[in-house]
């Protein structure tokens, strides 16, 4: 079974080897509870005014009324991120001013309501970020393999589905449980690096922890987001999934790491061309993109000349959080719910305020993200960045700002950033129950290694390849 780990050689060069420490309790089972109904999405409202839940706001709803609680009384803490989110919505607020800014009074295409609730919409999106981060923090690498397992395993059940209906009723789009089929592909491509993180987990902790056959579950999860047909999810994966392997030649190859990697490779690539070949409908709408035709593409194009439009007619603060819809309505003449474009709607709803809050607020977590990746024995953080990269190719086909895969993944990078961090800085440490990394602080270990926050101890040694 080891090779299936060893299918995808990624993760740095440095590496521990740990036992985790079997816990279980209320914490454990919101993780598994979150991880399990978070893919149940549906709308509420009309064509114009539509909210999208999922299942795992009540989840996120419980958790944030413990953690008021913890912060009331000093014992919460909340993710580094929370910083750039604030000024974020601070922004967004603002924005409410910017008709008042440019004439003295609200225009006609100019709703109020529809700002609010997409100011609740970020704000509740973001709420994901905060209490996943608030379940994770006490044991990141534990919380994050208990809610991947779970989420991987629901994710690839929800993509055999969607492949056998897509070969079935060709012509369709299948959206899974989420009733969207942008907001189900960018699931599937969570699940896909996390899949592919728990592998490298795997591999350096010795084997430790739940196994998944992955040379199986990642040619699902491909071709599950090409069934989809989101091209924003397809280009993402496409270009960001590659770079989570190190391409050199293995130091060491074992007959049954070669069939994993063989396994892996096959399964992927022929699944991959047999879906292409046997559903027209998906493979014209992903080559339309290259070659600038297809579905909704005309219409896409007036969007977008909209949305640059509205950003001339107010480069610094914008036409207004959520006002773009009823902007390209009033003036252009078009009945857009979305700009199909992330930066762009941002650029026409928020301006240039609202692009430098956007950038910083994905500058820091990518940041942080790399910067964690070069930890010891955290190398396997990169697959988080690699997914947000992943997201943000998405975000030129569609506003992903909202996306709730892409909070879940600034919830894990927080937290990881968080434990390593701790390793690093004895005080800190101490203030936190987390090991220091001084062995004098922490006492001697059997390996001489520091421990990680979630193992017990660590039972390896660190190695460098030469």
């Amino acid at each position: 079974m080891n090779a299936i780990e060893h299918a995808i050689p990624i993760g740095g060069r440095g590496w521990v080897e740990a036992a985790s420490r079997p816990r279980w309790g209320i914490r454990e089972l919101l993780l598994i509870a979150w991880a399990g109904i978070y893919p149940f999405h549906f709308y509420v409202g009309s064509s114009t005014d539509q909210v999208n839940f999922s299942l795992g706001d009540a989840v996120v709803a419980l958790v944030g009324a413990g953690l008021f609680v913890g912060l009331l009384a000093g014992r919460s803490s909340l993710p580094g991120y929370t910083k750039a989110v604030f000024v974020f919505v601070l922004v967004t607020m603002a924005s409410f001013l910017s008709p008042l800014l440019r004439s003295g009074s609200l225009p006609f295409s100019f709703d109020p309501t529809v700002g609010a609730l997409a100011i609740a919409k970020f704000v509740g999106s973001a709420l994901w970020m905060i209490a996943l981060y608030a379940l994770l923090r006490p044991s990141p690498f534990d919380g994050i393999r208990t809610f991947s397992t779970v989420s991987i395993v629901a994710a690839g059940a929800f993509a055999v589905t969607t492949i056998h209906e897509s070969l079935v009723l060709p012509g369709t789009r299948p959206s899974g449980p989420f009733e969207n089929e942008n907001l189900y592909a960018n699931y599937l491509s969570l699940n896909l690096f996390l899949a592919t993180m728990l592998a490298q987990w795997s591999r350096d902790h010795g084997g430790r922890g739940v196994r998944l056959p992955t040379w199986l579950v990642v040619p699902i999860l491909l071709v599950g987001i090409l069934a989809t047909g989101s091209r924003g999810a397809i280009i993402g994966a496409a270009v960001t999934y590659p770079l989570a392997f190190r391409w050199r030649w293995p130091h060491r190859l074992s007959v049954k790491r070669i069939a994993a990697i063989l396994a892996t490779l096959g399964l992927s690539g022929y699944g991959l061309v047999m879906f292409w070949q046997a559903n027209s409908f998906i493979a014209g709408r992903v080559s339309g993109v290259l070659s600038g035709e297809g579905p909704n593409i005309d219409n896409r194009e007036d969007l977008w000349r909209a949305a640059l439009d509205a950003f001339r007619a107010s480069p610094l603060v914008g036409q207004g959080y959520g006002q773009f819809p009823q902007y390209a309505e009033g003036v252009r003449g078009l009945n857009p719910t979305v700009t199909h474009d992330t930066y762009l709607s941002v650029a026409a709803e928020l301006g240039l305020m609202g692009l430098l809050a956007f950038a910083w607020l994905l500058f820091v977590v990518i940041r942080d993200g790399v910067r964690t990746s070069r930890k010891p024995g955290m190398s396997s953080t990169r697959l988080l960045v690699l997914f947000v990269l992943a997201t943000l190719a998405q975000g030129l086909f569609a506003d992903v700002e909202h996306y709730r895969s892409l909070w879940v993944a600034f919830a894990m990078l927080a937290a990881l950033g968080t434990a390593a961090r701790a390793m690093g800085a004895p005080e800190a440490s101490a203030r936190e129950g987390l090991p220091t990394g001084d062995p004098q602080a922490d006492g001697p270990s059997p390996s001489g290694v520091a421990p990680v926050p979630g193992f017990d101890h660590i039972r390896g040694r660190a190695r460098t390849a030469p």
